[in-house]
């Protein structure tokens, strides 16, 4: 998800390399809705923009694995969720778990 249209089909272009199927949305609360319609372990991967209209991607980020807590909790199933910011340094991935 990116409001920038440039970097949303740069992104696109790129991941369609090495995924068959890449869903681009232009704002967070976009992304969320795909995300539920989907359900909710349907991604191999989710790419935010942070700074977005609508829902920025911090808030879709963590709607999105409060919703994945509980539909694992639900299914009886473990997941472990990381969340590594986008900077240019590279950074250790921050575990979230159930």
């Amino acid at each position: 998800a990116n409001d920038d249209p440039f970097i949303l089909f740069s992104t696109s272009q790129a991941l369609s390399r090495h995924f068959t199927l890449v869903h681009s949305v232009e704002n967070g609360k976009l992304a969320l809705e795909k995300f539920m319609e989907k359900g909710t372990f349907y991604y191999q991967a989710i790419i935010l923009d942070i700074n977005m209209p609508v829902m920025d991607g911090i808030e879709t980020c963590i709607m999105m694995l409060d919703l994945m807590r509980t539909s694992a909790r639900r299914n009886r199933t473990e997941a472990i969720f990381k969340v590594r910011p986008t900077t240019l340094s590279p950074m250790p991935s921050l575990p979230y778990s159930l």
